[in-house]
């Protein structure tokens, strides 16, 4: 085999292995954070604050316009390693209001079975400045529903004290995903800005068409 012969078959072969590890890779979990006022309410969010390939933006597949600026939604580029990530995004409001935020994976649907995927996530260290979050290393624990204090918990099991895999703080984190989020409502004053700093960290990534994912 000629040198030139040798050189094209091993391109063709790296271009094989990159291809079938795209291939594989292709669907990586993310994180999404439903920002929620009352009716009424209109929230700004600042789009330019948040890290490349993150966004926030209003939820404009409403076809309500009071839900359109009532509700917001931040979410993360695609989380690729084991990593803990850093991520923020900042939102206000045009009067006192109540605020509920829910932490969860990404909304992503199976292109074959149109089912959800499980986009599985690790939040930790969630901290507000402009308002207050309860908790937000979840390191205190509710004795009596064994959950995070402050926290609306859609599964109780999405609690995780120790194991195998640390915390980016202390030992106390949840793990979500679009259809089990954490939630906690927070106090908003008209006009203050809120920004939402946190840890996040990829977890696992369940293919709809392999499992019962709905």
């Amino acid at each position: 085999m000629t040198l030139i012969r040798k050189i094209s078959a091993l391109m063709l072969m790296a271009a094989f292995v990159c291809s079938a590890v795209f291939a594989e890779g292709e669907v990586k979990t993310k994180a999404r954070v439903d920002i929620e006022a009352p009716n009424g309410v209109k929230l700004t969010v600042y789009k330019k604050e948040v890290a490349p390939g993150s966004y926030v933006s209003n939820q404009t597949w409403h076809k309500d316009q009071e839900l359109k600026d009532a509700r917001a939604f931040f979410q993360t580029s695609d989380i690729a390693d084991d990593k803990w990530h850093d991520y923020k995004f900042s939102f206000s409001a045009d009067q006192d209001t109540k605020v509920k935020l829910f932490f969860r994976g990404a909304w992503v649907r199976d292109k074959e079975t149109k089912k959800l995927n499980e986009l599985w996530v690790y939040y930790d260290m969630i901290v507000a400045e402009g308002a207050e979050i309860k908790n937000g290393d979840f390191e205190e624990k509710d004795e009596k529903k064994g959950t995070p204090a402050g926290w609306i918990m859609s599964d109780k099991n999405l609690y995780v004290v120790g194991g195998d895999i640390p915390a980016a703080s202390g030992k106390a984190m949840v793990y979500t995903w679009i259809m089990k989020p954490v939630a906690q409502t927070i106090d908003v004053k008209a006009g203050q800005k809120v920004t939402i700093t946190m840890k996040i960290k990829a977890g696992e990534v369940v293919l709809a068409k392999d499992s019962t994912a709905k």
